[in-house]
């Protein structure tokens, strides 16, 4: 196990599409079978910090690996990068000697082929008319590899997610329904056909284009839904929807994630398990008796789903395994990363006072 300890300035910190593996960089290695890896665990928490918990991971390699979350005691963001051997913050921040202000939480991370890291979340200041206290706003930065930037986007909320095939053709959104896309050039600001109340959560929770994952928490009376939007036409088009309270109902799609194999098969997990969209139509592939947060693989027959208490489910093809090793631990798993020779999963342990470190498992 490696523990990392990095200090810098202590203080305060807040966190839509999980990338995955959807676009990266493959080594020329010779491919492994999943079923047989060793895994190595590493712990990420930071000195004095509370709770150190990294929710989204995405690499360019199984030797430059990103992840992003929340940290309790900094308002710079929480940002490590693997370098093949140890784990170590990226300098965007002023505070470790980068270009980036201000306090500011990374939700959500992407990467392509070209060299560019793409990394979304918010921005908090304080409220000058509470409540609420605090407000936030949209964040966006952007790596190529030498230098962090931060785009100017239109007035919106906190983002939450972020995909699309290129770095001239991105959609990020999050909560309150905030949606941009991006050309390469400008960014620009759309509006989804669901209506919600100010009573209400409503949330981007995912971006597997052409299709996105939005979900509704009525905070009075515990009513929630969930939606599939497709964008047809130049415009994002419900699909369909399912409302749920308790007891829970049966879910037609998994309420979690959305991601979409390079055979171009649509998947998404979350209550209920897996689905496989086919012909517009959400058929279960696997059922669960715990929720999934996180779904990705390299093919139609190299998937990982994961989730809490640890629990691991690979598809090779031909049927699903639940990998023993961590099922049943504490690990609250967040997401799932890989390419054809290695996996890497985050997650994060907490105690009875709620206080939290990252765990990182590698399989290779």
């Amino acid at each position: 196990m490696r523990t990392i300890n990095i200090s810098f300035s202590v203080c305060f910190v807040f966190m839509l599409i999980h990338p995955g593996c959807r676009e990266q960089s493959v080594p020329a290695e010779e491919w492994k079978d999943p079923r047989t890896y060793q895994w190595a665990v590493d712990t990420i928490a930071l000195p004095g910090s509370f709770q150190t918990s990294m929710s989204r991971i995405w690499g360019f390699s199984a030797e430059n690996v990103y992840t992003v979350g929340h940290n309790f005691a900094s308002t710079a963001g929480t940002m490590y990068r693997f370098n093949g051997s140890t784990w170590s913050t990226t300098g965007f921040h002023v505070r470790e000697g980068g270009p980036i202000t201000g306090a500011l939480e990374l939700r959500s991370v992407l990467g392509f082929p070209s060299g560019d890291l793409w990394v979304v979340g918010s921005r908090t200041y304080a409220n000058g008319n509470p409540p609420p206290n605090y407000l936030d706003s949209s964040l966006i930065l952007q790596y190529n590899g030498t230098v962090w930037k931060e785009h100017t986007v239109p007035t919106g909320r906190g983002l939450e997610c972020i995909g699309g095939t290129s770095s001239s053709d991105l959609w990020t959104g999050g909560a309150d329904g905030t949606l941009y896309h991006y050309n390469g050039t400008v960014w620009k600001r759309h509006y989804l056909p669901v209506s919600y109340e100010l009573n209400n959560t409503f949330i981007i929770k995912d971006i597997e284009y052409p299709y996105m994952l939005c979900s509704k928490y009525d905070t009075p009376s515990g009513f929630s839904a969930s939606y599939i939007l497709k964008y047809l036409n130049g415009k994002w088009t419900p699909m369909d929807s399912s409302g749920y309270g308790m007891p829970k109902l049966n879910f037609r799609w998994g309420n979690s994630d959305l991601w979409t194999s390079p055979q171009g098969t649509t998947y998404s997990c979350g209550e209920d398990g897996v689905f496989r969209l086919e012909n517009d139509t959400w058929k279960k592939i696997i059922d669960t008796d715990r929720s999934l947060t996180r779904i990705s693989g390299t093919s139609d027959d190299n998937i990982f789903a994961v989730g809490f208490p640890g629990r691991i489910y690979h598809f090779n093809g031909t049927d699903w395994l639940l990998f023993e090793k961590f099922n049943g631990t504490s690990i609250h798993l967040q997401d799932v990363w890989c390419n054809k020779i290695g996996t890497f999963i985050v997650g994060f342990l907490q105690d009875e006072s709620f206080a939290t470190k990252s765990i990182v498992l590698r399989g290779k």
